[in-house]
């Protein structure tokens, strides 16, 4: 299953709930912690490896285009970022069928004005018992009344419902999408709503499914809500799983693969990362590439193998947030890697690059080695270690 890359955000809505907050901005765009939400919107679709990224606007569109055009978000993430103006207030419906010809055949949409996180490509991957157009992320919450509740039979949304008039749980849409190209065929009337006008048609054909996933959820709809979200999300941190060498996660005869063809998982991995995904934690494989430093291969053949790891990781529904890879040592027999480096294991410069340049709460993260020295450096370093015995990746993490 080839997973699209695309994602599509919604940012041209009036926010009018929140008064003079947005008389110079649309909502996505207010502040929060010093950068406009979006980019914590954007930054976790390109985490995800939703990196073709497309801003559907309206009001206030100049001040999309400035901080696309200004800013540095695309440089940042390595996202390919576009904006459409809808010159017209047509509904959420108008303004994806204004965007149609940049449309990829099937791709993720959010919300401007919440974030949902958890693991998207699951969303997008994950095996249904009947074809369907739109995958929704549904949220579990305590009180309901706030929101239009949504009723599912297995995987199947069967309808939505008014706000309920008294308190009390249910099950909720969580503002992230997954769609097929095709839901275009039912916008044909003006303004139109995905959420009231399209997707109960789908429900009632039996071509919606709903999938309910657990996951940090904080929205900007209400100036209540939007105080709250300036008070926690610049502040939040995630758990973490380090795997200490790529080496751990696949088979190998005293060698890691340095090329797709000699590459095997080992039994698990994928489904033991996939399951840290879930779980809402960061992944970083860091490796020392001791092949490279001693001249069996270079980097530009290693550097293919890490992107094919993720593109296959990516198919299943899981993914990795970052390698590292440190070569230089001072006994390199290749000339430009032989130098002394405080960033290879087990000395301290990877790991703190790491954790200085990604939210990660150190007490619930999990460094895993087979290397004692190592599990040292994480124990030192305020992360639990944990000594890799060779056993099935799965059940080591568990």
């Amino acid at each position: 299953m080839k997973v699209s890359r695309q994602c599509v955000i919604l940012v041209g809505g009036l926010g009018t709930r929140l008064g003079s907050l947005v008389k110079d901005r649309p909502k996505p765009l207010l502040d929060v912690g010093g950068i406009p939400f979006v980019d914590y919107l954007i930054r976790q679709a390109v985490r995800f490896g939703f990196d073709d990224i497309v801003l559907l606007a309206g009001y206030q569109a100049e001040i999309v285009h400035a901080f696309v055009n200004q800013g540095n978000i695309g440089a940042q993430t390595g996202a390919r970022i576009r904006v459409v103006v809808e010159q017209a207030p047509l509904g959420t419906g108008g303004a994806l069928h204004h965007a149609r010809e940049l449309l990829a055949d099937e791709f993720l949409m959010m919300n401007g004005d919440s974030m949902f996180d958890f693991n998207l490509l699951d969303l997008a991957t994950r095996s249904l018992p009947q074809p369907c157009i739109g995958r929704l992320a549904l949220r579990s919450v305590p009180d309901a009344t706030r929101f239009g509740l949504v009723k599912i039979s297995g995987s199947r949304i069967i309808n939505f419902h008014e706000r309920p008039k008294f308190p009390g749980p249910g099950i909720v849409n969580g503002g992230v999408y997954y769609i097929k190209k095709d839901i275009l065929k039912l916008i044909n009337n003006f303004p139109c709503s995905i959420e009231r006008d399209v997707f109960p048609r789908l429900a009632l054909e039996g071509l919606l499914a709903g999938l309910t996933f657990n996951g940090y959820f904080v929205d900007i709809g209400i100036p209540e809500d939007l105080v709250h979200t300036r008070r926690e999300l610049p502040e939040r941190r995630q758990p973490a799983v380090f795997f200490d060498s790529r080496c751990i996660l696949e088979h190998g005869d005293d060698y890691c693969a340095h090329q797709t063809t000699g590459f095997r998982w080992r039994n698990s991995a994928k489904e033991a990362i996939k399951q840290c995904n879930d779980n809402g934690c960061l992944i970083f494989v860091m490796a020392n590439q001791p092949e490279t430093d001693q001249g069996y291969y270079d980097m530009q053949k290693v550097i293919p193998l890490y992107e094919w790891m993720e593109s296959d990781l990516r198919q299943t529904g899981g993914h990795i947030d970052a390698f590292r890879y440190r070569p230089q040592h001072l006994k390199n027999v290749v000339d430009g890697y032989a130098v002394a480096y405080h960033g290879r294991m087990p000395q301290p410069g990877t790991l703190q690059d790491i954790l200085s340049q990604w939210p990660v709460n150190k007490e619930q993260s999990l460094f895993l080695s087979s290397n004692i020295s190592d599990l040292e450096l994480a124990k030192s370093a305020g992360l639990r270690p944990c000594l890799f015995e060779n056993f099935d990746a799965i059940e080591q993490l568990r």
